[in-house]
């Protein structure tokens, strides 16, 4: 090989290795991102970082918000992200047990677990009654108002959702739609009842009624969380319902195929 190719190969590599990194950068920060803040992040100057983001964002791996001046994780980074998480054994296993919820209930379900932006919604399986909200994969979920959410923030340490609290209350404290202001008593008041039902229910400031139970790993860790939704009162999604108690036996079952024995129960001290 002559060494024009091997320079060649070696510019290459770095670039691969550089365009990455910034990617990694990008999916740490807390939401879309400014040119300048994404350079300092990655420590690299704001020209270089500039050419990396346009070709990272004509491959298709970020996208551009030209009105707010923003980029973030792109459309095919999102479908390779689910692709790969779609290989996993648990992955696997949970979009089984969903399609068997749906086949009993007719129901809706959604199988969600925790990525770089919070709670994301990974596989969403069609029930036999018609829903006319469209769930995209990828999805990300809010912590408080949703059912899944609350499930993540119930069984979560406080450490790895605070960023996320922290966010959400700051756009309810601007009045953003379909968000809350909670106090911190209120919070942990909201968890320990999670805990304590294993359990959620979504706020009911949408045109929905939603259900979540979580599921555990072999390390009694919360791995994903089961969810389900529908119209408003057309069905019974009480906590003590028929849905609620086959969602409830669905996660269950789903757990002890992970390997969980000692996953929390009910109580609050659990």
């Amino acid at each position: 090989m002559a060494s024009s190719d091997v320079k060649l190969t070696t510019y290459s590599n770095r670039s691969v290795l550089t365009g990455a990194s910034l990617l990694r950068i990008v999916a740490s920060l807390p939401g879309a991102a400014t040119l300048q803040e994404i350079a300092e992040a990655s420590g690299m100057l704001t020209a270089r970082t500039h050419r990396y983001l346009l070709s990272l964002v004509e491959a298709g791996l970020l996208e551009y918000d030209r009105d707010l001046g923003r980029y973030d994780l792109g459309t095919l980074v999102i479908d390779l992200g689910l692709t790969a998480l779609g290989r996993i054994d648990a992955v696997r296993a949970g979009s089984d047990a969903l399609a068997r919820f749906s086949g009993e209930t007719g129901l809706l379900a959604l199988l969600t677990v925790w990525g770089s932006n919070g709670p994301t919604i990974v596989k969403c399986q069609r029930g036999r009654f018609a829903d006319a909200t469209h769930i995209r994969e990828g999805l990300n979920l809010p912590l408080l108002t949703s059912a899944t959410g609350r499930i993540f923030l119930a069984y979560m340490a406080p450490a790895e959702t605070h960023e996320f609290l922290m966010r959400e209350l700051a756009m309810a404290r601007e009045g953003r739609p379909k968000t809350v202001v909670m106090t911190p008593e209120q919070i942990e008041e909201m968890r320990q009842e999670v805990r304590r039902q294993r359990l959620a229910r979504n706020l009911g400031i949408t045109a929905h009624d939603a259900l979540a139970a979580p599921v555990f790993n072999h390390e009694g860790k919360l791995a994903m969380v089961m969810a389900t939704r529908t119209v408003v009162d057309s069905s019974d999604m009480s906590l003590a319902g028929p849905v609620a108690t086959v969602l409830t036996r669905a996660a269950a079952q789903l757990s002890e195929r992970l390997g969980a024995r000692d996953a929390p129960g009910r109580s609050v001290d659990s």
